[in-house]
């Protein structure tokens, strides 16, 4: 007891909190867990997941560790050392005791408190997110750190942890910060901070209660009762009485903050409460304006004479100063300095203390008096906690204002985009939309965020696209979607952008796909395939007779041939075949174009096929000087594969070797990779820029460089390479160096999954590895 009697008055009163803590605290986190079990459960239809399971379980345990630690400090604390067990033991319990006489306790208090916190929001997210009642367990833990803050100062971290853990537990429940544009979020949100600070405010003003407690008890004491005089009673008595007022006018900004949204409003009423406690002081609040680059007076108060217009507030230059500096001051005006008596502007005493945002001094609270030496050091700290209500009450406007107007461009800009905009979370519930949207899926008017898109949209092609988006791997997915058009539109087609929206450590926490109307442009493409197959059967016919006419002139059956005559019938006719070729290849992809053409699958040598193609290319490569080389074995192994379809690939892969290798060889491979085949063609011509690779496949696309001019074609013998593979179900690439060759590499599976004939549809989007 003599202990106790010696110790400090800060370390009893954290003992008394201690010693709460471990008869009432335990029982309380037991209910607290029984309850966020039952607000789980009624979320979950009686069910209660193992994550919330496994967290409950853990905060049961933590409880109950955290009052077998408690005990522990009463055994330590309550334990006198006696002569018989002087030793290792009596040096280790006074270690014991002076760790909790230090700094232990206050860990101790300030760890239990977020880890409270950290449960309370573990109740959200497992019990509905934004519409969650465990939002109120924050408010409960808030009111009860008001009574721990004169106990250790700690508990301040505790209060600011409130409302980020409530916006990361909604963040994680959301899968991205969509909800931060929700009324019903920002209004809880707003709530939340109010209380937070208001607890700050509260658990401050009891501490200085419990400073003035201390001192009434000092003086009361029996070593200083006899030195006391009933005037220096009647002040502390009057203090007190004074801090009382002071808390409730905090309390009534505070309200004020939770109750109006209005700026103009907020500081109104708190210029008008720091007035009733400053001894009727004026009071002016002046912000800085950013627009104008000056300080302007916001609000102002006064005493029952009347208060001075806003533009001749007094204090002003005082405010300024403050501003500018980012320190308070303090004036007494008959006192003070030429300089000082200035910024007083006429006032027997003022003091002013600086608006600090995030390190920035946004303005200043002032308070003047005609009065000498009216304002104390009490004065200045209790403005500098209005100030504070100031701060917070910027602050949360001007976010609420930012938020607003955020939102209005948001939405300003999907109704003004052109495409359908739907995105969603990572349950698939619909976070976002825009009226071209709306219409296309003929949406109520009713739909608000946080369905699921299963009730709104009703189209399997288009959920598919919004659980692979989900699903990871790509960052964006492009995609063709059919969707039934009412009326007499009938199907209407769209090109679908699927993008992931990401998280911390790259998750996915939602999806937004962006749906044009490519209807349009895939008639015209149908327009053009039929015009260009008509005219492509236009041209045969006069190609035709041109090479028979040509042929039989050649063959001198209408008379005799010079020279000059046979050169120029020569060119005729090797350019008609040119044209020709363009012609086969445009009839050719028409067809493809239209699904006319089936796939024949079927065992296929891969050598015979490939020694069929070098044979038959092998005078063209002679007359270029070029060496062709076969390294495909004749007793390779069978593959299924139409033979048609996949000569006509090494066909043409060869043949634009031989056109593009001015001299050097071009040479077949081929490998074994198991379940596949890779047939590759190296040649040793001009090469590919690399900023053409990936378009060379792309239909009527040819590498633009003055080296390829003389090789122009239709550009369609890659394209019909390609699709030809895919729907093989392989792929074909390409690898080169300008000026050093390139090698096409194409790989086909050795079995076909479906033995009936393959369709080639070159109206729908070829698939992709």
């Amino acid at each position: 007891m003599a202990e106790a009697d010696r110790a400090p008055l800060g370390f009893i009163r954290l003992r008394s909190v201690l010693a709460a803590e471990g008869w009432l605290g335990t029982p309380l986190r037991i209910l607290l867990a029984l309850l966020g079990m039952a607000l789980v459960r009624s979320s979950h239809q009686g069910a209660l997941p193992g994550g919330a399971a496994r967290g409950i379980l853990l905060y049961l345990g933590f409880a109950l560790l955290f009052a077998a630690l408690l005990a522990s400090r009463h055994i330590a604390l309550a334990g006198t050392p006696s002569e018989a067990s002087q030793g290792r033991g009596a040096a280790w319990g006074a270690r014991l005791r002076g760790l909790w006489g230090s700094g232990l306790g206050h860990g101790l208090l300030v760890g239990a408190s977020l880890v409270d916190v950290t449960f309370i929001s573990m109740l959200v997210l497992y019990s509905g997110g934004p519409l969650s009642d465990a939002y109120l367990l924050y408010l409960l833990l808030l009111i009860g750190l008001i009574p721990l803050y004169p106990a250790t100062r700690g508990v301040a971290l505790v209060a600011a942890a409130c409302g980020p853990a409530y916006a990361i537990a909604l963040w994680m429940v959301a899968g991205g910060p969509f909800f931060v544009f929700d009324p019903p979020f920002v209004s809880r949100y707003l709530v939340l901070l109010a209380a937070a600070l208001g607890s700050l405010g509260l658990g401050w003003l009891f501490a200085q209660r419990e400073t003035k407690l201390r001192r009434l008890e000092a003086a009361l004491s029996p070593q200083q009762s006899a030195g006391m005089s009933s005037q220096a009673l009647q002040k502390a008595v009057s203090d007190l009485g004074r801090r009382v007022q002071q808390l409730r006018t905090l309390q009534e900004g505070i309200k004020a903050i939770n109750a109006a949204m209005a700026l103009e409003d907020l500081l109104a009423r708190i210029v008008d409460n720091a007035s009733q406690v400053v001894h009727d002081a004026c009071c002016s609040l002046a912000l800085y304006d950013e627009d104008e680059g000056a300080v302007v007076v916001r609000a102002v108060s006064g005493s029952a004479g009347g208060a001075p217009e806003p533009g001749h507030a007094p204090g002003m230059r005082a405010a300024r100063w403050v501003v500018q500096n980012g320190k308070p001051l303090r004036i007494d005006g008959l006192r003070g300095t030429p300089a000082q008596r200035a910024r007083a502007e006429g006032a027997a005493s003022l003091i002013s203390v600086p608006l600090i945002a995030d390190g920035r001094t946004i303005g200043a609270l002032t308070a003047s008096s005609t009065e000498e030496n009216a304002f104390s050091d009490e004065d200045l700290e209790i403005l500098d906690a209005f100030a504070d209500q100031a701060v917070i009450a910027v602050k949360t406007a001007r976010f609420y204002q930012s938020v607003q107007e955020r939102r209005s461009e948001l939405e300003a800009m999907l109704r003004g985009i052109g495409d359908a905009v739907l995105a969603t979370d990572a349950r698939l519930r619909l976070t976002a939309l825009n009226p071209v949207a709306a219409q296309i899926f003929a949406m109520r008017r009713d739909v608000v965020a946080g369905q699921h898109l299963s009730e709104i949209v009703d189209n399997r092609d288009l959920e598919a696209l919004f659980a692979e988006t989900l699903a990871g791997g790509q960052p964006s997915i492009v995609r063709e979607i059919a969707l039934p058009s009412g009326g007499e539109r009938g199907t209407r087609f769209y090109q679908a952008l699927a993008s992931p929206v990401l998280g911390e450590g790259n998750e996915v926490r939602g999806v937004v796909v962006v749906l044009r109307d490519v209807t349009r442009q895939k008639e015209l493409e149908r327009a053009k395939s039929e015009f260009l197959s008509v005219v492509s059967h236009e041209l045969k016919t006069p190609l035709h007779s041109i090479r028979g006419f040509v042929d039989i002139i050649l063959m001198g059956k209408t008379g005799p041939v010079t020279e000059m005559q046979r050169d120029f019938l020569g060119t005729v006719r090797q350019q008609a075949m040119i044209l020709q070729g363009m012609i086969n290849d445009l009839l050719e992809y028409s067809r493809l174009e239209a699904g006319q053409i089936r796939l024949r699958v079927e065992p296929v040598l891969v050598g015979q096929i490939v020694r069929g193609v070098i044979e038959r290319l092998r005078p063209l490569a002679e007359e270029g000087n070029l060496e062709l080389i076969n390294l495909v074995p004749l007793d390779f192994p069978p593959i299924e594969a139409d033979p048609t379809r996949l000569e006509q690939v090494i066909s043409n892969l060869c043949f634009n070797a031989i056109k593009f290798t001015p001299s050097g060889s071009v040479t077949v491979r081929v490998a074994d990779l198991g379940a596949e085949v890779q047939l590759s063609v190296t040649d040793t011509g001009i090469g590919i820029p690399a900023d053409q690779l990936e378009r060379i496949f792309d239909r009527f696309y040819q590498v633009d460089s003055s080296a390829t001019r003389s090789y122009r074609g239709a550009g369609l013998g890659l394209t019909i390479c390609k699709h030809i593979v895919e729907y093989h179900g392989g792929r074909i690439w390409v690898e080169s160096e300008e000026g050093k060759g390139s090698t096409f590499h194409f790989v086909l599976p050795k079995e076909q999954p479906q033995p009936e004939a393959l369709t080639v549809d070159f109206s729908a989007p070829a698939r992709r590895k």
